[in-house]
């Protein structure tokens, strides 16, 4: 797990847990016929910085357990909540369970809506960075803490956007996010993850 998302950790740290020692060995990264002598290490990273980890106990020691319930209570409740907006609103419909922290959303059958349209207009009137999802398509909103606290908002801002994207003759909204999701749905996924590629070269050659 990642203590940075709900453990109010800075990034960097993760905790992962083995059954038994013969599984963690797995992890284990060494070279005992190395000219420097034998190396061995936990990971195949290698030596890490201690302060993230340092930094990630220190939160976890401030918040405590009652604090970590406490939070669990309100971003539970919040999903939930939008989850029982969304089933109210004409055009979109639930995609999977809202039970814990994760509300995703597409629309529905027959309704002519186009759920990316709907990210692009929500990033616009509220500022809301939705994430994409596709096969279905469909949009999630990751709650944590913060945005546990903008329910009303999100939900009215939602029944906006909604209204917003099904009426627009103009085609404002068929850009942006709809557009390249659109294209992409029709494109070899062997050359799509050729243009991945030439992406991520083109980000870190700069």
């Amino acid at each position: 797990c990642d203590p940075h998302k709900y453990g109010f950790a800075p990034k960097g740290a993760s905790v992962v847990m083995f059954r038994d020692p013969e599984l963690r060995h797995c992890m284990y990264s060494f070279a005992t016929d190395w000219t420097g002598g034998i190396y061995a290490t936990p990971t195949i990273l290698g030596s890490r910085p201690g302060g993230v980890v340092a930094a990630t106990w220190a939160s976890m020691i401030k918040h405590g357990e009652a604090g970590y319930i406490e939070t669990t209570r309100r971003i539970v409740g919040a999903t939930r909540e939008i989850g029982e907006a969304i089933e109210a609103i004409e055009g979109i419909e639930l995609v999977g369970r809202p039970d814990v922290c994760v509300v995703g959303f597409g629309a529905s059958p027959g309704s002519g809506l186009n759920c990316y349209s709907v990210k692009d207009c929500m990033k616009e009137i509220g500022g809301w960075d939705l994430a994409t999802l596709q096969n279905p398509a469909a949009i999630h909103l990751a709650l944590t803490l913060p945005s546990s606290k903008n329910v009303d908002k999100f939900i009215a801002d939602l029944r906006t956007a909604v209204l917003t994207v099904s009426a627009d003759a103009e085609g404002k909204y068929k850009k942006g996010t709809a557009g390249i999701y659109g294209m992409a749905a029709s494109v070899p996924p062997a050359f799509i993850a050729e243009s991945a590629k030439v992406f991520l070269d083109t980000m870190v050659s700069q």
